[in-house]
C-alpha cells in the first residue's frame, strides 16, 4: 500500500503542503514560480499584538502562581513593556552590512520569557527584584548584540523611558546588572539558583574557584579576570544553560573568545568539542566529526559545547550543516539507515534496562 507523507515545505512565509518532495537546506529557500503555480498558497501573518500578549502573559503568569500576589498583578504590564521595548528595536535597529546580525525576531521576545521562568519566588519575592531580572534579560537579549557605544545608549534610553523604569530607576540600574546560577558550580549536589550577582568581587570569587579545578582538568592558562572578563564569562554561561542556547561571539582575534566559552562551558557541567584541521581536512572529515559528537550528545547524553572558530570553516558547506543543526537539531543523511537501527535498538536497551534514558 502507498503511503503519503505529508510534509511542509516553508520558503520565507510560504507553506506548501503536497507528496514528498525532496528538498534540502536549513534556511529560507526560494522556489520557482512555475512549481509554485501547482499549489494553493496560503499566507500566513505574524501574530498580532494581542496574540502576542496573550501567549507570553500566559506562560508567565502560570510560572508566578507561587511568586507573592504583587508580582502577580504586574505581570500584564512586563508582557506589553516587553513587546513594546520589541516593536522599538525593530523600528531602530535595522541590519546594514557593518551590522548583518541585527535580525530580531519573535525568537528574542520568547527567549526573554524563557530566562525568566527560571525565577524562584525565594530570591524573586519583590516587585524591585523581578523588575531587574527582566531588565537584565531585555538587555542580554537585545544590547548584548550591538556593536557600537551609540547603539547602546540609544537602547537605554529605549529603557530607561519605559513606564515600568520610573520608579527604583537607581535600584534597577545598579551596576553590574548580572544573573546566573552557578555560585554553586562545583558543588553537584547543591541547587542551582537564578540570581542577582551584586557585584564584581563576589563573582571573581566564585570564578577564581572554578578556574582552580578548569586548570587542573585542562591544563595550566593565563587569565586575568577583569570586570569585563567575568561579564563575557557571565554571558556565555547564561546561554548555555539555555535550552538549545547557542551564541555568535564577534570580536578581535586574540580577545579571548575561545578561552572565556571553555571556561564557561566548564562551569555549565559541559564537556567541550572541537574539530581538529589538517592539511586535507575537508567536508568529509567535517561529517565524521559530527558524527562523533551526534554520538556523544545524542546516544551518551553528555552534555557538550561545540566550539568552532572561524579560522576553522575551510569550506562553506560547514555553515550549511551548522545551519541545520541550530534550526531543527539535525543532518539529513548524516548517518546510514543501517547505524540509525543500531542506535534505535541501543537506546531501547538502555531505556528499558537501566529504567531512564531521557531526562
Amino acid at each position: 500500500m502507498e503511503q503519503w507523507v505529508l510534509p511542509v515545505i516553508i520558503s520565507s512565509n510560504i507553506y506548501i503542503q503536497k507528496k514528498l518532495i525532496p528538498f534540502t537546506g536549513g534556511g529560507n529557500n526560494s522556489i520557482d514560480p512555475r512549481f509554485l503555480s501547482h499549489f494553493s498558497v496560503f499566507y500566513i501573518p505574524s501574530p498580532s499584538r494581542d496574540s502576542l500578549f496573550r501567549i507570553f502573559s500566559t506562560i508567565l503568569q502560570s510560572h508566578v502562581t507561587t511568586f507573592p500576589i504583587e508580582i502577580q498583578g504586574i505581570i500584564p504590564t512586563i508582557i506589553n513593556s516587553t513587546i513594546q521595548i520589541y516593536e522599538e528595536i525593530l523600528r531602530l535597529f535595522v541590519p546594514t552590512p557593518t551590522k548583518s546580525y541585527y535580525i530580531f525576531s519573535l525568537r528574542d521576545l520568547s527567549r526573554i520569557i524563557q530566562s525568566l521562568l527560571q525565577t524562584t519566588p525565594e530570591r524573586f519575592n519583590t516587585i524591585e527584584r523581578f523588575l531587574r531580572v527582566w531588565l537584565h534579560e531585555c538587555i542580554r537579549v537585545f544590547s548584548d548584540r550591538f556593536n557600537n557605544l551609540q547603539d547602546v545608549e540609544l537602547f537605554y534610553k529605549i529603557l530607561e523611558d519605559n513606564s515600568l523604569m520610573k520608579d527604583q530607576r537607581n535600584y534597577l540600574f545598579r551596576k553590574p546588572i548580572l544573573f546566573a546560577d552557578y555560585r554553586t558550580a562545583l558543588q553537584n549536589d547543591q541547587p542551582k539558583v537564578y540570581e542577582d550577582l551584586q557585584d564584581y568581587q563576589a563573582i571573581k570569587s566564585i570564578f577564581d574557584e572554578i578556574i582552580l579545578e578548569f586548570k587542573e582538568q585542562y591544563g595550566q592558562i593565563d587569565i586575568v579576570l577583569f570586570n569585563d572578563a567575568l561579564e563575557h564569562i557571565t554571558r556565555i554561561y547564561r546561554v548555555l544553560r539555555l535550552d538549545r542556547g547557542h551564541l555568535l561571539l564577534i570580536g578581535a582575534g586574540g580577545s579571548g573568545r575561545k578561552l572565556l566559552s571553555k571556561i564557561a562551558a566548564f562551569t555549565a557541567n559541559c564537556q567541550i568539542f572541537e574539530i581538529q584541521l589538517t592539511r586535507n581536512y575537508n567536508e568529509i572529515s567535517f561529517r565524521e566529526d559530527l558524527k562523533v559528537l551526534f554520538n556523544q550528545v545524542g546516544l551518551k547524553n553528555i552534555k557538550t559545547v561545540f566550539i568552532l572558530n572561524d579560522s576553522q570553516i575551510v569550506d562553506e558547506s560547514f555553515l550549511e550543516y551548522i545551519n541545520n543543526i541550530l534550526s531543527n537539531g539535525m543532518i539529513p543523511a548524516l548517518f546510514t539507515e543501517e547505524v540509525k537501527e543500531i542506535f534505535l535498538k541501543v537506546d531501547a536497551i538502555e531505556f528499558y534496562g537501566l529504567g531512564k534514558r531521557w531526562n
